[in-house]
Formats: C-alpha cells, structure tokens, sequence
C-alpha cells in the first residue's frame, strides 16, 4: 500500500443524453476514506459508508486497529446517516475531518436505482451500532473488508453503476474527477 501513495485514481462522469433527468452528487473524500452523497429527493443526502466493524462501528481506530481492519478483518460493514447540505457552500466532516466534496451530474435513474440497492443491502443488516463519533448507524454485514474490498472500492463501484467511468486503482481516497467545462474538460481534485 506504500507504493501507492501517489496514485489517484480518475472519475470520468457520464455523458448525459438531451433530454435526460439528471442530478447530482458529490464524491466525499476524507483524506484516508471516501464515500458519496446522494440525494434523497426531500432536500437531504445519505451517505452510505463501507467499513471494519470494530474501526468504523465501535471506533477502535488506533494504527494497529487500522492495520488489522486492512489486513484481517473479521466483520464488515455499512454505516448510513442522512445530512443536509447548503449546496451553495457544501461541507460535510466524519469525527471532526472535513471531507473534500467534488460534485458529479449523473442520470436521476442510476442514482434511484443505486439508492435502492444500497438500502436494500443496508436493511438486510444485522446488530445496529451508531458511532456518536461520525454519526453513522452501522450494520453487520456478510462480506468481505480488506484494503482491496475497502471503502474506496465500493466507491468507485458505485460510481461505475452510475455511468462513470472509473480509471486506476482505488486502493485510497485520492481521487480526481475530470468535469468537461465549456469545450475542455477541467480536472477537479478530490484527494
């Protein structure tokens, strides 16, 4: 993981038919962790968040808990908590860190459709923990945390399942998002 501490990976967004109901999201990014904001249709924003159950859940979060949750992790899960942001100035923090958040313009179906999946996947959850902490609610779930089936991957998973196209290897939060501005695309920094 060393060897990749100057890599980024890139989000390309989707390209957008006329006519097409669009919306948009925004790509949070921790410094150690990213996650993203979409938007519930009532003015908030869920974030979904993939984790380690005793590092995210429990908030054991010392180097070697951190190291033990990469490599030896033995219950996964997802945390979910429902924010407002002021979309002029948007800000969101987990435990006292403030994420950088890049906003992406994705079709309204794909979100609706990620939505689902993702509440679904959240329901079928067991044992609830809330971390007062980042004010998440966590849930066991059956899978798999390592540092390559992380926080950052089912990111950039999400992202593909909006029409993304995601380049490079997530393995960190680092991440750039190119955004087409007038007739050249503009590169926007998240990590």
């Amino acid at each position: 993981m060393l060897l990749c501490g100057g890599c980024a990976w890139t989000v390309y967004p989707p390209a957008i038919t006329p006519g097409e109901a669009v919306t948009a999201i925004y790509a949070a990014d921790y410094g150690w962790h990213s996650s993203l904001l979409l938007p519930t249709g009532d003015g908030k924003f869920v974030e979904y968040v993939y984790g380690d159950w005793g590092y995210a859940a429990e908030g054991r979060t010392a180097p070697w808990d951190a190291m033990g949750a990469l490599t030896a992790s033995r219950q996964a899960t997802l945390g979910r908590r429902f924010v407002e942001l002021d979309r002029a100035r948007p800000e969101i923090d987990n435990a006292g860190t403030k994420a950088k958040l890049v906003e992406i313009t994705v079709p309204k179906s794909d979100v609706d459709r990620l939505l689902k999946e993702m509440d679904d996947r959240y329901k079928q959850g067991t044992d609830s923990k809330l971390n007062p902490e980042n004010h998440q609610l966590y849930v066991k779930i059956n899978d798999s945390y390592s540092w390559t089936n992380s926080c950052n991957t089912m990111t950039a998973r999400n992202l593909r399942l909006m029409g993304c196209r995601v380049e490079g290897n997530p393995v960190l939060s680092n991440f750039n998002v190119v955004k087409p501005q007038s007739d050249r695309p503009q590169v926007v920094n998240g990590g």
